[in-house]
């Protein structure tokens, strides 16, 4: 028998939730090596190392939104982006590629795998994170 609506929502909630907490930490842009973004909860904070010591910093608070209907990570409030993991290891992800969602399938057609823009991630082991981190933020 297949799920109920409230069934699969509960399901795809809990992943949501697994997927939230496989994300936390800090993270490097693979195109862009000088650009890290640390997640904290459902907060993003982006640092970009371009000229001088400090860091340009840009706070994306409750950036992450769950779809629990698709059982996946939003970026914004309107889902521009989507997160697919690329890579686990040890239950946490590793890499991942924010895209665009695929469109939704019409009768006859099947949906691609997302258009062609977005970026991707590699978690940063904390060692190498502390290099991009403020004090106050190595502090959280």
């Amino acid at each position: 028998a297949q799920p109920s609506a409230q069934e699969s929502v509960a399901v795809g909630a809990s992943m949501c939730r697994e997927l939230v907490a496989s994300l936390q930490g800090a993270w490097q842009n693979t195109d862009k090596p000088n650009e890290v973004y640390v997640v904290s909860d459902r907060n993003v904070t982006r640092l970009r190392h371009i000229r001088g010591p400090e860091p340009d910093v840009a706070e994306f608070n409750h950036i992450l939104r769950e779809d629990p209907l698709r059982a996946r990570l939003q970026w914004g409030t309107k889902g521009k982006f989507v997160m697919q993991v690329e890579e686990w290891s040890n239950s946490l992800a590793e890499l991942v590629k924010w895209r665009e969602p695929s469109p939704e399938p019409t009768s006859g057609a099947s949906a691609s795998k997302g258009g062609g823009k977005g970026w991707r991630w590699r978690r940063l082991p904390e060692s190498a994170a502390a290099g991009f981190l403020t004090p106050q933020q190595q502090q959280q």
